[in-house]
């Protein structure tokens, strides 16, 4: 019989944990987590199927490997607006493993009438989608991608509620939350930054030029976080909060104290 998601999830929790990557007590949390949501949520219908399988159409030599790796992703989306009201669906996703790699990165086409291809943000316009990829079809692949793993990115509620997918709170990653990033970057601390802000400060690097590329913006939201991503963790597991230590303020700052 294959191996399950939910048996990579665990190797890789238990793989982690070992090598000093992911605490074992945020593993257990993670794993409990997807536990108690599969078992409110399973039908006969949607019973995980073995990964390989899942994800054959999508380099999966590759993608085990990494995936194996670290049960790091992150993820970006790009919106189109559909009717009656414009409401924000995703047009484009693009997910990256730990090592900035793609996973997946596919036009989707959403459910409802396209009002507006926010063409001048999102890049998309109307041929990208004739011939895009279902939906459904689409969050099938994304939700094995997802499953088990942690999940990087900038704004990721807006990402996940035009998915409509609702991963656990503890494997999100969201730069655009992070407040100890904001004074690191040099930032007003209740002022939410923007992706090109913290890439810019942080990494040195310039993007969203022009049109948005979900893949650029993924690999950069995962460089983001790898900055202050053992502070990060170690927050989430001592429950102490990190953003008045030295580290996130200027050394002139800190030393004129």
């Amino acid at each position: 019989m294959g191996r399950t998601v939910e048996d990579v999830s665990r190797d890789q929790s238990a793989s982690n944990a070992a090598s000093g990557g992911l605490d074992v007590r945020l593993a257990a949390k993670i794993t409990d987590s997807q536990d108690r949501t599969r078992k409110r949520r399973r039908t006969k219908s949607d019973t995980p199927q073995c990964l390989p399988t899942a994800l054959a159409s999508i380099n999966p030599e590759r993608l085990g490997a990494s995936l194996l790796e670290k049960p790091v992703v992150s993820l970006d989306c790009e919106m189109v607006g559909i009717s009656p009201r414009n409401i924000s669906a995703v047009g484009r996703c693009s997910i990256v493993d730990y090592k900035g790699a793609v996973l997946f990165d596919e036009y989707i086409k959403p459910y409802g009438s396209i009002s507006d291809y926010r063409t001048a943000w999102s890049g998309i316009r109307p041929y990208h989608l004739r011939g895009a990829v279902p939906y459904r079809d689409a969050i099938k692949t994304i939700k094995n991608i997802l499953d088990g793993r942690i999940v990087v990115g900038h704004e990721l509620t807006h990402d996940f509620r035009a998915l409509g997918i609702f991963p656990p709170d503890c494997t999100r990653r969201d730069t655009a939350r992070f407040k100890p990033l904001r004074a690191l970057a040099g930032l007003g601390l209740n002022d939410t930054p923007s992706l090109r802000a913290l890439s810019s400060r942080l990494l040195g690097r310039k993007i969203q030029c022009g049109p948005h590329c979900s893949v650029e913006d993924a690999q950069a939201a995962l460089d983001i976080y790898k900055v202050v991503e053992h502070a990060w963790e170690q927050q989430l597991l001592s429950g102490n909060d990190l953003l008045f230590q030295d580290q996130f303020w200027p050394v002139d700052l800190v030393a004129g104290n």
